[in-house]
């Protein structure tokens, strides 16, 4: 369990990359914890349902700044739950606030080191780099590396290992 309690819908990378330039891997990973995935949002509001995408000669208003969001692989300190949970009610261990994403949608779990994702049946599915990921009881779940492509209905994130996460903070610091 990471030391340092973030909301279950993520904190700003940039406000951890002061911790991933100055301290060691062993100190952020347990401050944080050794697994994130990272999503690149609107930095003013996390949308609540997808945005449509219109094509025009006309150009809009501006659409605002976005930022990456960091969300720590992480249970909670109230989970119960013999895995880490993501969904998109407040709830779940992870919270992806967004309506593609069902109220319970995967879950993840970490044995020695490594991690594996299962779908929870949610209604718009879980790939990984592409490749969907078995609802329980379909299939095994499927295995998580560093730098892997993750979907959660329209929700694109990257799993990253803490080294990755510090490697990334440290570039956009600069």
């Amino acid at each position: 369990m990471a030391a340092f309690e973030v909301s279950p819908f993520g904190v700003l990378l940039k406000a951890i990359a002061p911790d991933a330039t100055s301290l060691s891997l062993a100190d952020f990973s347990a401050k944080y914890g050794p697994a994130f995935f990272v999503r690149i949002a609107g930095s003013e509001v996390q949308p609540r349902r997808p945005t449509e995408t219109k094509m025009s000669d006309e150009q809009g208003p501006p659409t605002g700044a976005t930022a990456m969001f960091v969300l720590p692989v992480v249970k909670r300190r109230a989970s119960t739950l013999a895995f880490i949970s993501i969904g998109r009610l407040d709830g779940n261990d992870i919270a992806i606030a967004d309506d593609s994403v069902s109220k319970f949608h995967a879950f993840v779990k970490e044995k020695d080191g490594a991690f594996t994702i299962q779908d929870a049946r949610s209604r718009n599915g879980t790939t990984v780099n592409g490749e969907t990921v078995a609802p329980r009881g379909d299939g095994p779940p499927t295995e998580l590396s560093s730098r892997a492509s993750v979907r959660f209905g329209v929700v694109h994130t990257s799993f990253l290992l803490a080294p990755d996460l510090m490697e990334l903070a440290r570039r956009m610091a600069k």
